[in-house]
This record gives structure tokens, C-alpha cells and sequence, in this order.
């Protein structure tokens, strides 16, 4: 397959290379050779005085994946740097820099030699996560050359999320990809690219994909005010289904709340645009919607009195000391709580449930 031609003829070897982190690992490349250096995370090429220093992505299930789904916490909390993988990277980096004698795979049992070397080049690329590593890692290190981020890790929550500067950092995001929408556009290159006609936001982990990176048919450049008006548009016009789904997700919890998402998305708007349209209008239920829940969270309560999930209903409020009887106004409570946007999850903790229902029995 050929890499596609959004992406500049100087990044192909990149992408290819820190890509085959993720499986089977490239040994040799265009002149490339991999180096002793890193482990299944974090990998290095070399060729003629140029290294290329890749990241992997959230692997979930393979060798190291424990520690990307911590980063990927540490990172939706605004710890860019504070990752394992950076740190890993920055070991790599230590012992290219020191100018000690290196060891590269010239075949599946044998190894070669590299001495006397200079840093010529040096370029820092990922994917996923491993792009934001790479731009963290580039900020670090002043001999990094250039650094390239494919659909790096930039989401919504988390900001702001850096380049290592215009003049050496590249960014390619596909839009539908929701994973790396919000990178700051005057950090590093940004390249928005829109392949399909209609972008499907419910399917984010196609639009991160790797394979995405060979697409063959027509696509276009998106500036960031058109991905931001198109996710508002997501978020506020809907099918049917979708709706029914997510009024169901946000039951269970305020965060799977439609309106939480319309709040995040209109509250942070991508870098370089601004929200506008549905994202100033109310949607919230109203006084009038919260009543309605209020009296019918009491009408449950009376109906089901005397029973099961009654007695859960009552245990799941302040007014579990007044057992059964409670049961209508527990029911108020809980509509109450369910109309202004949160979810049974951010009311019930189950093991506090469970002994609010010991004591009140």
C-alpha cells in the first residue's frame, strides 16, 4: 500500500516506521535499520547519521498496554510530559546523545555496529498517543530536527495540547477522529483532512486508524471552524436511534449525558474556532420538565411502596432512615436528580447502597 498523498513525501518513511510498533516491526527500511534501543512502546531507526524515533499508540491487550491506558488518563488530565512512554523515550534519547557505540538488528539473530555517529537528523513521530509523546519529547530536546504527529492524541478535555512549534512539528488529524480534534493550530502544522462525504462521529475508531493514512480516493483540507460547526451539528441533530441511546446512556450516568456532551463540545471549542449556532440555544429541560419528573418519581414511588426496588429507591437517598413509607418522596428525589442531568451512577454508590439497606432493614 502507498502512504496517502496528504501526507508529505519527507513523512512516509516516518509513519511507516513508528507504525510497525504496532506489528510486525519493521527491521529495515529505505536505508533504515532498527536500532537495540527502547522496547515494544518506544523504537529507533538509523541511517546514515539520521534517526527516527517512534512512539506507539494505546495497544490494549498487547506488551506494555497496561501503561498506555494509564497515559491516556494522565493525558485527558493535561499531563502531556507525564508519561511512562516519554519517559522511556527520553532514555533512548539519552544514550543517542551520549555517543556510545550502537547496536542495530542486522538480521533476527545478529547484530552490527554503529560508532563514531553524528545527530544530522533526528525525528520524533507517533501515533495516538505515542504522537503526543513525540511533540512532548521534540519540546524536551533541542536536537530533535522535526517531529510528526499522526492523529496524536489531542482530545477535547486535557488542553491545551502543544506542538514543538510551526517551523519543526507537523500534525495530521482525520476529521471524524475525535481522539485528536483539539490540537493548537499555532503550535505545530495542522493538517485537518476530510475523506468522507458525510462524516459518522459514532464511529471514531475508524477515523484514528492507521489504515486511514493510505487512503486512495479524493479528500479534502477542513479548516478547524468547519470540524467544529459539524460536531455541534452531531451533537444537537441526531436520528431517532441515536437519541433513544444516548437518553438511555444518561440515565446511567451525567457523563454519558447528551447534554454533557453539547456542554463540552460547545465549552471547548477546537483550537482556532469558536462555538456559535445550537450551542447558544437552551436545551435543558426547563421548570417545567423538572416538575414532571418530580411528580413522577413520586407516582412511582407510591406505586411500587411495599417492594423491592422500592426499598433500593428509598436506600439510594438521604431518606433511607425512614424505610418504606418514604417512597413517594424518595421518588420525588430521584426525578428530581434524573431531570437536571445526572445519572443513576453519580447517585447509587453500590456499597454504600448496600449498607443504607442493612441498616435501614
Amino acid at each position: 500500500m502507498q502512504v496517502a498523498q496528504f501526507v508529505h513525501p519527507e513523512d512516509h518513511a516516518p509513519f511507516e516506521l513508528c507504525t510497525s510498533l504496532y506489528g510486525p516491526i519493521k527491521y529495515f527500511y529505505q536505508g533504515y535499520a532498527l536500532l537495540d534501543l527502547g522496547n515494544e512502546r518506544v523504537r529507533c531507526w538509523f541511517n546514515d547519521n539520521k534517526f527516527v524515533l517512534g512512539c506507539r499508540g494505546t495497544t490494549v491487550g498487547g506488551v506494555g498496554g497496561f501503561q498506555d491506558l494509564k497515559d491516556d488518563l494522565v493525558l485527558s488530565q493535561g499531563g502531556e510530559c507525564g508519561l511512562s512512554i516519554v519517559d522511556i523515550a527520553n532514555q533512548v534519547m539519552g544514550i543517542i546523545k551520549s555517543g556510545v557505540p550502537l547496536r542495530y538488528q542486522s538480521n533476527l539473530r545478529t547484530y552490527g555496529e554503529i560508532t563514531g555517529y553524528t545527530i544530522n537528523e533526528l525525528v520524533v513521530c507517533g501515533h495516538s498517543l505515542g504522537g503526543a509523546a513525540a511533540f512532548c519529547i521534540a519540546r524536551q530536546h533541542p536536537e530533535v530536527t522535526r517531529c510528526v504527529s499522526f492523529n496524536g492524541a489531542a482530545p477535547l478535555v486535557g488542553g491545551p495540547h502543544l506542538g514543538a512549534g510551526i517551523q519543526k512539528s507537523r500534525f495530521y488529524h482525520i476529521v471524524g477522529d475525535i481522539i485528536s480534534t483539539h490540537m493548537e493550530e499555532d503550535s505545530c502544522e495542522v493538517y485537518r483532512i476530510k475523506l468522507t462525504k458525510t462524516i459518522d462521529w459514532n464511529k471514531p475508531q475508524w477515523y484514528h486508524s492507521t489504515d486511514r493514512f493510505y487512503w486512495e480516493a479524493a479528500f479534502e483540507y477542513w479548516t478547524p471552524q468547519e470540524e467544529q460547526d459539524d460536531i455541534q451539528d452531531y451533537v444537537y441533530n441526531t436520528t431517532l436511534g441515536t437519541w433513544v441511546v444516548t437518553l438511555l446512556t444518561g440515565v446511567v450516568s451525567k457523563y454519558m449525558n447528551r447534554d454533557r456532551l453539547r456542554e463540552l463540545v460547545c465549552k471547548s471549542p477546537i483550537p482556532g474556532s469558536q462555538s456559535g449556532g445550537p450551542c447558544a440555544e437552551d436545551y435543558s429541560l426547563g421548570v417545567g420538565g423538572v416538575a414532571t419528573g418530580v411528580f413522577g418519581g413520586a407516582w412511582l414511588g407510591w406505586l411500587l411502596a411495599g417492594t423491592e426496588l422500592a426499598a433500593t429507591m428509598v436506600a439510594a437517598t438521604p431518606l433511607a432512615i425512614g424505610g418504606a413509607a418514604f417512597a413517594p418522596l424518595a421518588g420525588a428525589y430521584l426525578g428530581y436528580r434524573l431531570t437536571r442531568g445526572e445519572g443513576v451512577l453519580d447517585m447509587v454508590n453500590p456499597v454504600n447502597l448496600s449498607r443504607k439497606r442493612f441498616k435501614a432493614g
